[in-house]
């Protein structure tokens, strides 16, 4: 008995190596980490909004929803609809500015806006504004010699001087912006003669008190019936205009973060994958063979109609986002990837070198002490996920060549035939690097920040954890999947409750200022409205003019700091999670310790991430020898 042992503990990180991932909230909450994914965010959109601006100059933008109607429809069918909104763009354009033209004189979408938002009341103080407006057309020269455009005259009009479609909305817009002026200057002057006509009709006391309530909400209901032809304008502007590519690109992007994300909190991975499939079979040309029919559903006929799209199908459709901005709008795409790639290979080469000393020695480096790190190594974080893609591209030309010469008739057939061979096996060399990219571009940083080596040693690395164990990796990314979702969705809680308090505790001291949005409204929701979970700012720029605005944008920096705290931790949680994976499959390949990391000669003072009463024995056992020495050498 004396020699029996008991179990006390057991160390369940040494039986499985998953759980060394469940350090990556601790890891990925760290705040240098989420500083620097906050800059990679910021620095990355501001890059994407002037390449927008930039290109817009020249008419390059999108229609909404268009990366879904290229993913969703036929490649004919696309393009098809892209030439008819070409052609119809320049006539929906100089619809919009005859609409403006018209509503300039008349203001009939205001006026219907107000009736509308008045509820029957006022009806005083709309007689006014109207008579006012009638005095001003007869009394202003420009109004009086005002003549109704339709669509097609101004159509005409365009054609004959040769207007484009930018020009023919900068026309709208200078029109709108005069029918605007001319709505707040008649609104000056309305609640004083409507009260003097209220008073000129001699009413009963509470009849008078009444009236002139009506004409108070009435002039609240002007400042909503002037928001909603703001939004009204905006949006038809958009239409005709489009938005840019990058913010279409960015938007559709999240869209798709966020479903899977709610996909893995429902455990939904391989959902809607024969619905997926049958999208993409319509893309493909039909084939011209006769099949057996068994008489047994086709694959595609087997699942339910009504499953549910799951992560992996969300990840497919951002790669399908990825493919139309590359090769709708390659030069675009090429800027916007390659600025992409340099800031993520300096501020996440930081980050990622910040999460390789934490986890393997527990001890955490400066910022500039990373970013120094990365700087000596850009070309390395730079060029290690380029090497496959350059590689896969050399190999796409080569067969696109082979392709030209087989279309030589006859002898290019022959051709075809006889290196076909050749071709199936560049396409299982493309094919193998894509795999390896794909799967392994999320282990190629954390090897340059553990083992401080080149781009080749990352990419070789890479390769060989994923193909050497690659249920092991997948294993370990569907632990970082969950893991990461539900740490995710903590930090936007608390981030959603932080930001609902603050709303509510200051909207209780704001009263009033809200009559541009409703009657119910305050100066605050008209900078920022009340957040909900998944969207925690709104921006109302379109109810207020240039001072609210200015104001509501000085309170959207404060808030949007809160919001991209919570988009970088998802670059800081996928930075740690993928660095915590590579030292365990390192482990599990290369038989190396998990605590083995380079470090370099500035780094070897560290500051501790946790100090312990046993560290500091340590700590302080060496410099009592070297008291001792000093004294022996005296």
């Amino acid at each position: 008995m004396a020699d029996e042992q008991v179990v006390k503990r057991i160390d369940w990180s040494e039986v499985f190596s998953f759980p060394h991932i469940f350090k990556s909230f601790k890891m990925a909450s760290h705040p240098s980490k989420l500083v620097l994914g906050l800059l990679v965010i910021v620095l990355v959109a501001a890059g994407g909004y002037v390449l927008d601006t930039v290109w817009s100059v020249g008419g390059g933008t999108v229609r909404e929803k268009e990366i879904l109607m290229y993913v969703a429809t036929p490649p004919g069918e696309y393009q098809r609809g892209l030439e008819a909104h070409e052609k119809k763009q320049l006539s929906d354009a100089a619809n919009l500015k005859a609409d403006a033209h018209n509503q300039r004189h008349g203001l009939m979408g205001f006026l219907g806006a107000w009736s509308q938002s008045s509820k029957g009341r006022g009806g005083v103080a709309i007689e006014v504004f109207r008579a006012n407006l009638d005095k001003h057309n007869k009394n202003n020269e420009a109004d009086a010699s005002y003549d109704t455009v339709s669509g097609d005259q101004m159509l005409k009009r365009a054609k004959d001087e040769k207007q484009s479609v930018s020009e023919l909305v900068d026309d709208a817009d200078d029109k709108f912006s005069a029918e605007m002026k001319k709505i707040d200057d008649l609104l000056d002057d309305v609640d004083e003669d409507a009260e003097k006509k209220i008073e000129e009709m001699k009413l009963a006391d509470e009849k008078e008190d009444e009236a002139m309530d009506d004409i108070a909400f009435a002039m609240a209901a002007a400042e909503q019936a002037k928001t909603a032809r703001r939004m009204q304008f905006a949006r038809a502007k958009r239409d005709v205009k489009g938005v840019g590519i990058y913010e279409s690109f960015i938007d559709y992007q999240s869209d798709c973060v966020r479903n899977a994300i709610l996909s893995i909190r429902h455990l939904n991975f391989l959902g809607g994958l024969t619905e997926y499939q049958k999208m993409v079979q319509s893309r493909h040309v039909p084939p011209a063979s006769l099949e057996i029919d068994s008489g047994l559903p086709k694959p595609m006929e087997t699942a339910p109609k009504d499953e549910t799209a799951g992560a992996v199908v969300y990840l497919l459709m951002m790669a399908e986002g990825l493919r139309f901005l590359i090769l709708e709008h390659w030069v675009f795409a090429t800027i916007l990837l390659l600025w992409m790639l340099i800031v993520w290979s300096l501020l996440g080469g930081a980050m990622y070198r910040i999460a390789a000393v934490q986890f393997a020695r527990e001890e955490k480096i400066s910022i500039p002490q990373a970013l120094k790190f990365s700087l000596k190594r850009f070309l390395s974080f730079f060029s290690a996920p380029l090497v496959p893609i350059v590689i896969i591209v050399v190999v796409a030309l080569l067969l696109t060549l082979g392709g030209l010469i087989g279309s030589i008739p006859v002898v290019g057939s022959l051709f075809m035939g006889l290196l076909f061979g050749l071709a199936i096996l560049l396409g299982v060399g493309a094919a193998f690097m894509l795999i390896g990219l794909l799967a392994g571009w999320p282990l190629m940083y954390p090897t340059i920040a553990a083992e401080g080596s080149d781009s080749f040693d990352a990419i070789s690395r890479s390769f060989s954890y994923i193909f050497a164990r690659p249920f092991r990796a997948l294993l370990y990314g569907f632990v970082a999947a969950i893991y990461g979702t539900i740490t995710y969705l903590f930090v936007r809680f608390f981030a959603y409750l932080s930001l609902l308090l603050t709303h509510t505790f200051v909207k209780i001291g704001v009263l009033g200022g809200g009559d541009a949005l409703s009657t119910e409204a305050d100066k605050l929701d008209v900078f920022w409205q009340r957040p909900d979970f998944w969207n925690l700012h709104t921006l109302n720029t379109h109810a207020t003019g240039f001072w609210g605005d200015f104001c509501g944008v000085l309170i959207a920096i404060w808030v949007l700091i809160v919001v991209g705290l919570v988009a970088s931790y998802l670059l800081t949680f996928f930075a740690s999670s993928s660095t915590a994976i590579y030292f365990v499959l390192r482990r599990r390949v290369d038989a190396t310790d998990l605590d083995d990391v380079y470090v370099e000669e500035e780094e070897e003072t560290l500051a501790p991430a946790e100090d312990t009463p046993a560290e500091e024995e340590k700590s302080e056992a060496p410099a009592e020898e070297s008291k001792d020495d000093e004294e022996e050498k005296a």
